[in-house]
């Protein structure tokens, strides 16, 4: 077999392929977005459920919404009154059991994003209930996101340090290639 030349690679070696490292790094990119989106609602959640989190007043549940969704199947829906007195009708109830109409409560609302399109899923009003679970689902979606971030990360370094090992075996075999 020919010895490779300081023009090509040798066999075996990845080539060149910056459009698939571009690629790859946009998806390392956008998973690391939702990693930190997802945490930051991570914290909203769970600090809301813990009651430290969100603007504090009452929720009354009014009664049981479908999703529209089937993976979803259904919600609590309640109005929420701000210890100010306002009322905000039709929120998203978080809570732990099943909806009772005309329960009532302490909760925490988190207002919705109605201003962006970034994100699916975080338009509604959500009143908190203390100690709802419902933050759970953000633990996991940060957790998957964290995960594929850091399998990205890995696959992107390995990339990197195989382009240095390129770059410093080409520049060797320059020099072997130069007159003495």
């Amino acid at each position: 077999m020919p010895e490779p030349t300081a023009s090509a690679p040798s066999p075996g070696s990845s080539g060149g392929h910056p459009l698939l490292w571009a690629v790859l790094l946009s998806v390392c990119a956008v998973f690391f977005a939702a990693l930190l989106w997802n945490a930051s609602e991570l914290r909203k959640n769970h600090g809301a459920a813990k009651g430290s989190y969100g603007s504090p007043g009452t929720v009354t549940i009014t009664g049981e919404k479908s999703s529209g969704r089937s993976s979803k199947g259904t919600y609590c829906e309640g109005d929420f009154r701000h210890r100010a007195g306002e009322l905000r009708p039709s929120v998203v109830v978080k809570q732990t059991g099943r909806c009772v109409r005309g329960r009532q409560g302490e909760a925490r609302l988190i207002a919705g994003d109605r201003g962006s399109d970034w994100f699916i899923g975080d338009d509604d009003d959500v009143a908190w209930m203390r100690g709802s679970r419902g933050w759970v689902g953000s633990a996991v979606l940060t957790g998957l996101f964290g995960f594929l971030s850091l399998i990205g990360a890995v696959v992107w370094l390995f990339g990197i340090l195989a382009g240095v090992a390129r770059i410093a075996a080409l520049i060797e075999s320059r020099k072997r290639l130069r007159p003495p």
